[in-house]
């Protein structure tokens, strides 16, 4: 009788045993897949991140409040947004982007949950949300407005505006040699928000381009701020009331939701370009290799002639792409352009609109030059050049690392408004166009880090669109700890 029940127990630890190995190596083989996902940067882990952020986004984020508190007075119709889509109802999500537009007369209320704030606008505005969680815009014909909720990554607010956001529209040389002239600089009191407020015009503006220009800065705590952006034709006399009630009524509320972006992307061939660069391009796409590149001092002398072909020669490598920059009205060697030819290379050329090599930032800038029309005969003649001289597919890099402030084509040296960029960008593709060059494959290329690092500043506002890029590339510095005293700059690994 005693045998049966030593087996019985024997068999019950066997079974205790085996569950709690199973348990260990369950366990063990969870924390070794959640330690992956949580230092991947693979799209799987990265999906996985994003499920578990959203469920817990949802379960802690409560309902938007929307009450009659926050409600424009007398409103005869509202339209919300969710994640940039109109909706039919007015029905708010937790964990989505919530926007509500409310029209009374001529004035609408933006109220955007997801940010944290509502503000009134004229009536006539339409509203871009595609880039919330870097700002909100509102447009007309007559206005625009953006709206970013910033913070500086120093303890002393003010000054990191002052100098990072302000320091070249509130100096007099800079507006001298560009025009514009200063209507208004001053701290005032707007509905008990303190705000710095800058008005500027550009006095040579088209009429068909704005050139009324309010930066407005409020700070709300901490390091956090609200950055405002204003700009009107010169001919809109209610700037001043729409840029007051603007500021009057803005309001802070809780921060409910979650910011989304709206935006998607596809290639369009261009109908100019010739077969042998369509060729090329699709070479470039199918490839699963890198191409490596190179560039090196006085590249266009020296360095086509002597330094690549001995460093190749070293490595016993033939580097297929060569690196050289232009400046506005600087000639092209071409010496340099016929060696690349006879070498079989292909050039990546790098147009920067600077007359200084980007070592005076306050002098006039050629790309606000070229936002207004006075340029055109410059760029087409590089547009002829190029296509007389390039006979085979070139990069074609425009006005790199624009999110910075080391350039004089830098968006915060040029009224701290991507859309002239963006302006100026399409005006040399166009011109490209018009003349005809067909072997040209432009790239877009921001810096990796925006600086200042505001929303505002943030790379994806530079971009041109669709139809007028091809490839995107990308630059990245790397200091190691050099800045770390100052900045905190630490390794960064690739």
């Amino acid at each position: 009788m005693r045998k049966p029940r030593f087996r019985f127990k024997k068999k019950k630890h066997k079974k205790l045993r085996i569950f709690t190995l199973l348990f260990v190596v369950l366990f063990l083989g969870s924390a070794c897949f959640l330690g992956y996902v949580y230092k991947s940067q693979k799209p799987f882990a990265k999906q996985i991140k994003s499920w578990v952020k959203d469920v817990i986004y949802t379960y802690k984020t409560p309902l938007p409040q929307y009450s009659e508190e926050i409600s424009l007075q007398g409103a005869e119709k509202k339209i919300l947004y969710v994640n940039n889509q109109e909706q039919r109802s007015e029905k708010l999500d937790r964990n989505k982007d919530n926007k509500l537009l409310e029209y009374a007369g001529d004035v609408v209320r933006l109220i955007d949950f997801a940010t944290g704030y509502y503000l009134d606008l004229p009536a006539e505005m339409t509203p871009d949300f595609s880039q919330s969680p870097n700002f909100s815009r509102m447009n007309s014909d007559f206005m625009d407005v953006v709206i970013s909720r910033e913070r500086s990554p120093y303890e002393d607010v003010d000054e990191y505006i002052a100098y990072y956001l302000n320091r070249f529209i509130t100096n007099e040389e800079y507006r001298k040699n560009n025009s514009i002239e200063l209507l208004e600089d001053t701290t005032r009191q707007f509905g008990g928000n303190t705000v710095r407020l800058i008005s500027v015009k550009v006095t040579d503006m088209p009429e068909d381009k704005k050139a009324l220009y309010t930066f407005a800065t409020t700070n709300i705590g901490g390091r956090e701020f609200f950055r405002f952006l204003f700009k009107a034709k010169a001919d809109y006399e209610e700037m001043p009331q729409a840029v007051e009630r603007a500021l009057t009524s803005f309001t802070r509320i809780e921060k409910t939701g979650k910011p989304q972006y709206d935006l998607e992307y596809s290639f369009q061939k261009p109908a100019v370009w010739s077969r042998e660069t369509r060729k090329k391009f699709e070479e470039i796409q199918e490839s699963k290799d890198l191409t490596w590149g190179i560039f090196t001092t006085q590249v266009h002398e020296e360095g086509i002639k002597r330094t690549i072909p001995e460093l190749e020669s070293k490595l016993d490598f033939t580097f297929p792409v060569v690196l050289i920059y232009n400046h506005i009205g600087q000639p092209i060697s071409q010496d340099f352009l016929d060696l690349c030819e006879q070498q079989g290379r292909t050039i990546e050329l790098t147009l920067q609109m600077t007359e200084t090599n980007n070592e005076d930032l306050l002098c006039r800038s050629p790309l606000l030059e070229t936002y207004k029309g006075k340029y055109d005969d410059k760029i087409r003649n590089l547009a002829r050049l190029l296509k007389e001289e390039i006979k085979t597919p070139f990069f074609f890099r425009l006005n790199n690392e624009m999110n910075t402030d080391w350039a004089n084509y830098s968006g915060i040296i040029n009224l701290s408004d991507p859309d002239i960029y963006i302006g100026c960008w399409r005006r040399v593709y166009e011109i490209f166009e018009e003349e005809q060059v067909d072997n040209a494959i432009w790239v877009f290329n921001p810096n990796d880090r925006n600086y200042p690092p505001c929303n505002w500043n943030n790379f994806l506002a530079y971009f041109p669109g669709e139809e007028y890029v091809h490839m995107i590339g990308v630059t990245g510095y790397n200091t190691g700890t050099y800045f770390k005293e100052v900045t905190g700059e630490d390794w960064r690994e690739f």
